[in-house]
């Protein structure tokens, strides 16, 4: 997308801690948004504030003082108090005060994201209360990971997996339509929860559940960031909360989903391809119209299977069914499955140690 970049080594020296580990990429390519930090400190911010600065303003829009504190590694100090001023003097920042008198700062002006390369960031945004909760606590995850390497912006993780070859089809996204008849827009990774770049290159994808009463919000993500899992060999996928409520359901619920999308894709089993072959075979069938052939058990049963069976991937392989055979689509399917790498789904969970239940209204808004 024609981002600015650099080397991983240097983005994550100048905006993460400095005293983690340094680790290059090299073979796995990663690259990240050049850092601006140093333009911030042209405009009077000191190098400290800069690296906080632009990690809150990337990753979440919103902050807390006590978010700042601990980048400083400090319990409370006047930094903090100098630092929110220089924000307040260069209308960098609106006051949202919610109960028990909590300052929620939220970066919102847009000469800032301009000198952060990303002037039309939805970061700037205004959220409502469950929103900027969300916002804190992806802020607070990257805070409680700063060992590890994230992509903020859309850019930069769409560039990231163009670089591994990964196609912009499996890429998460929503398409907007334009009013009037304009072009159709695609927004990748919407949802703006952090991933990650492990040193092992693997990648970290997060769910942040804000307080849900249920663990359908995950159910839909699951589904969005299917197809990019599936072309990954190792993702690590960490539900994230401040309570442990839905943990249980959220592990039930990922355990439903691997069992059939760990193999999605192209089948690898005997059973899966016969199953497979079976569903093309009763598809066509339908496509023609002929559903005198298809019992109501059978027909339940397919249209149970489609989420299965009709991705990209097999959708691909009927195409070659109709064409040339069963046979031509067991040794496609027996070539892809000899030459693919193993792929790898861990599941965790993160509480949040955080009280975040001020936000339940906000008192005022400036």
């Amino acid at each position: 997308m024609g981002t600015d970049v650099k080397t991983i080594d240097g983005y994550r020296e100048s905006v993460y801690s400095s005293d983690a580990a340094k680790t290059t990429f090299d073979e796995v390519g990663a690259v990240y948004p050049a850092s601006h930090t140093r333009t911030l400190q042209t405009i009077g911010y000191t190098e400290r504030e800069a690296q906080f600065l632009e990690l809150a303003a990337l990753h979440s829009g919103y902050f807390l003082r006590r978010q700042f504190n601990a980048f400083l590694a400090q319990a409370r100090g006047r930094a903090a108090a100098d630092f929110i001023q220089k924000l307040v003097d260069r209308e960098h920042v609106t006051l949202d005060l919610f109960l028990r008198h909590v300052h929620v700062y939220h970066l919102s002006a847009k000469p800032l994201y301009t000198i952060l390369g990303q002037p039309d960031n939805r970061h700037r945004r205004r959220r409502s209360p469950f929103g900027i909760k969300a916002k804190l606590m992806t802020l607070d995850y990257v805070l409680a990971h700063r060992e590890d390497w994230f992509l903020a912006t859309e850019d930069a993780r769409v560039e990231y997996f163009e670089n591994l070859g990964i196609e912009h089809y499996r890429l998460p996204q929503l398409v907007y339509h334009a009013h009037r008849g304009g072009p159709s827009t695609p927004r990748y990774f919407v949802e703006k929860f952090p991933l990650a770049v492990y040193t092992d290159g693997s990648i970290g994808l997060t769910y942040i559940d804000a307080g849900e009463y249920a663990v359908n919000g995950f159910d839909t993500f699951l589904r969005r960031y299917t197809p990019l899992i599936l072309a990954l060999p190792h993702v690590r996928l960490t539900y994230v909360a401040d309570l442990d409520r839905n943990f249980v359901a959220a592990a039930a619920r990922f355990e439903s989903w691997r069992s059939v999308a760990g193999d999605l894709g192209v089948p690898r089993d005997a059973a899966m391809i016969d199953r497979m072959l079976r569903h093309f075979a009763d598809l066509e069938r339908i496509e023609a119209n002929r559903f005198e052939k298809i019992s109501v058990a059978r027909l339940r049963e397919f249209r149970a299977e489609r989420a299965r069976f009709e991705n990209r991937e097999c959708l691909a392989l009927y195409r070659l069914w109709r064409d040339e055979g069963e046979d031509a689509v067991r040794e496609q399917v027996a070539h892809a499955t000899g030459t693919s790498a193993h792929r790898r789904v861990d599941f965790t969970t993160y509480e949040l140690p955080h009280d975040y239940s001020a936000l339940g209204a906000p008192m005022y808004v400036d």
